[in-house]
């Protein structure tokens, strides 16, 4: 997810996990700065 704070990525995400059979992984570009 591009564009949004990384907390606020991984809580969408997990959000989202719990109504998809899915599980996020996340992978944070090296030079990511927040």
């Amino acid at each position: 997810i591009g564009g949004v704070p990384l907390a606020t990525a991984k809580e969408a995400l997990r959000l989202a996990a719990q109504k998809l059979p899915v599980r996020p992984k996340f992978i944070v570009a090296r030079d990511y700065q927040e």
